[in-house]
């Protein structure tokens, strides 16, 4: 388990209680491209999707941008969504990140996060040219 991972599993998980329920995770690359669109899918134990993470990561940038986060309604404010992002930020320390328009309930989701990791996630931020795809692949 990765420091920050770690931290938040101790805050807000009881030591008896796994993270997220039996949700776990599955990551695609829609693309090839390095820095192109990935998507992070959350499945339950009977393997339906709960929610999905679209984002794109950049090395060359130290760069992350998530276009949009979705849990199920039966599975919000059971952890799915801040262990997804959770993964993320641990293959990306110290990257910059920025998503798309929030709605009320993301801006207040985001704004949580922020506080409980030190992750600035900047709304409407721009992606970098390798993920728009104005720069030569790295």
């Amino acid at each position: 388990m990765s420091g920050l991972r770690e931290r938040l599993h101790r805050r807000f998980w009881p030591a008896h209680a796994p993270a997220c329920g039996t949700v776990h995770f599955r990551l695609a690359l829609t693309d090839g491209a390095p820095a192109g669109p990935r998507v992070l899918t959350f499945l339950d134990a009977d393997e339906r999707t709960v929610g999905q993470l679209d984002h794109q990561t950049c090395a060359a940038c130290a760069a992350v941008f998530v276009a949009n986060i979705a849990v199920a309604t039966h599975w919000q404010g059971r952890g799915v969504g801040r262990e997804a992002l959770t993964l993320v930020a641990d293959r990306a320390p110290g990257y910059r990140w920025s998503t798309s328009r929030q709605s009320a309930e993301g801006r207040g989701f985001f704004a949580a996060l922020a506080e409980e990791t030190g992750i600035e996630f900047v709304e409407r931020g721009s992606r970098c040219p390798h993920m728009t795809g104005a720069a030569p692949p790295h």
